[in-house]
């Protein structure tokens, strides 16, 4: 493998990592909430088109990527409403919540595409480079200049620090070590004065906005495009990064870089002609097999939060 096919597979791996690892963020949020949002694909591909057809109708990439994350909160309000304040199962919201999105995005992609949505110019976020970074001799071109490994979008560094920012929120913050409570203990957490259902309406709100923007991520910077069903298990692969990262922000970047991987070698495979060889769906489910295992290896070392999925009824309620 030559140097130049380790750095194109390095900077698709980045690539590819951003839409699982963002999702991941906002469910990690969620789940150490005690909430449960299966939802989150359906949430995901909501997002894709929305951003999608926004961008494209105002000619601004960052319309898209608002849009995107006003569809994700409103979908998520709609199942925070069942999940919290009605207390109605929260895997039985979560498929109501995809399903609704399939039957809404293809309706409305159907209609945009016959509007010609999909026949106007592509809008999309720029590449951003490191300052300064790309200077350093020797390795600075090829890793930070323009076309190189660290050329991205800048939501991949948003994502990354993000990532940083909730380990040193949760860890390392009386807001963040509180909202673990709430997936630990809620009724201790309420007796130290925390508003549990309020804190996790909160939560389940920023894991919407995560997965709406995720979703855009995949539309309007990597495909340029919106088509049915186009997120293909990306939030149910991101739902199992949290369990691989076991519940932990830097465990998650660990476990999204390495999914990412295996989606940039399953392309990668696609070009070299390995599909042909292989036969091209064993090679597109090859990362859903792999995260398959995985969970069925991990799940009972796994330290999920007690009261995970648990809906919270207060005392005198």
């Amino acid at each position: 493998m030559t140097t130049e096919t380790v750095l194109f597979l390095t900077q698709q791996t980045l690539v590819l990592a951003v839409p699982l690892l963002l999702a991941g963020l906002g469910e990690l949020i969620v789940e150490r909430s005690g909430s449960v949002n299966i939802g989150i694909e359906g949430m995901m591909l909501a997002g894709a088109l929305a951003g999608w057809a926004a961008a494209v109708a105002c000619g601004s990439a960052w319309a898209g990527a608002a849009a995107a994350t006003a569809v994700g909160v409103m979908l998520s309000a709609l199942f925070a409403l069942v999940v919290i304040a009605f207390r109605a199962d929260q895997i039985v919201a979560g498929t109501a919540v995809n399903l609704l999105a399939v039957g809404l995005t293809g309706l409305v992609g159907a209609r945009l595409q016959e509007a010609g949505f999909d026949r106007r110019p592509p809008v999309f976020f720029e590449r951003v480079g490191l300052p300064l970074l790309d200077r350093l001799p020797g390795v600075g071109p090829g890793l930070f200049g323009e076309g190189g490994v660290f050329h991205q979008h800048g939501l991949l560094y948003v994502t990354v620090l993000g990532l940083v920012g909730c380990h040193l929120y949760l860890y390392h913050t009386r807001w963040g070590i509180e909202l673990r409570a709430l997936g630990e203990n809620p009724a201790a957490a309420e007796a130290a004065g925390a508003q549990v259902n309020i804190r996790r309406t909160w939560a389940v709100l920023f894991g919407g906005a995560c997965a709406g923007l995720a979703g855009a991520y995949l539309s309007i910077m990597y495909t340029h495009r919106f088509h049915d069903n186009m997120t293909a298990g990306r939030g149910f692969l991101a739902l199992a990064l949290v369990i691989f990262g076991r519940w932990r922000p830097l465990g998650l970047l660990t476990a999204g870089l390495v999914f990412g991987a295996f989606y940039a070698a399953a392309n990668q495979m696609h070009v070299a002609g390995w599909s042909v060889t292989l036969a091209r769906h064993w090679v597109d489910v090859a990362p859903y097999l792999l995260s398959l295992l995985l969970l069925a290896l991990l799940a009972r070392r796994a330290s999920a939060p007690a009261a995970l999925g648990q809906p919270y009824e207060r005392p005198h309620d």
